[in-house]
């Protein structure tokens, strides 16, 4: 499920079961995996890949390239 309010760029690739928040933006060349969880408020921007069954916490910023391993738990108001 994707929230209303969130904001999703041309270039997002979205698996199965995948939940984004209100407020959320997510631009860039981004791919989103099976069951992954994005809550209210996140912005990620860049090259990023988020593994299977990841959660991102509220109020949290991705910029740049990296990959976010499978199960990895992001608490809320993080940066990288």
């Amino acid at each position: 499920m994707i929230h209303s309010t969130a904001i999703m760029g041309t270039g997002v690739r979205l698996g199965r079961d995948v939940r984004i928040g209100a407020g959320a933006v997510i631009d860039g060349n981004v791919e989103v995996l099976d069951g992954a969880v994005i809550q209210e408020h996140v912005v990620i921007r860049g090259t990023v890949r988020l593994g299977r069954r990841c959660l991102v916490g509220p109020f949290g910023y991705i910029e740049g390239q990296l990959a976010v391993g499978d199960g990895t738990v992001l608490d809320s108001h993080f940066r990288l």
